[in-house]
């Protein structure tokens, strides 16, 4: 279980980095038909089957926020090398983020 978490965890921080959160409907029901397949496959219970697109569901939403906030802070960081600051923000004025 830890190694599908780890895996549902990239692949939400790959699906953060390069989409919107439009994107996770359909990874979630991706995900929950291979699982669900997976478990019905190696004849787990049904409880273990829930348990597990459960962690998935969870972990490719944590990933999906995790890459998101990455992609946010490297474009603050660029647009303030762009402007010609050395610094990055210091977080005390707002952020336009899009």
């Amino acid at each position: 279980m830890i190694s599908l978490a780890t895996l549902s965890l990239l692949v939400g921080a790959s699906l953060g980095l390069c989409f919107r959160v439009h994107v996770l409907v359909p990874a979630i029901m991706l995900a929950l038909v291979v699982v669900a397949g997976a478990g019905i496959a190696a004849e787990a219970r049904l409880w273990r089957i829930a348990l597990d697109v459960l962690v998935v569901t969870m972990c490719l939403q944590v990933g999906y926020i995790v890459g998101s906030v990455f992609k946010v802070r490297r474009a603050v960081l660029r647009e303030g090398q762009r402007a010609g600051f050395d610094n990055p923000p210091s977080g005390d004025e707002p952020v336009k983020c899009f």
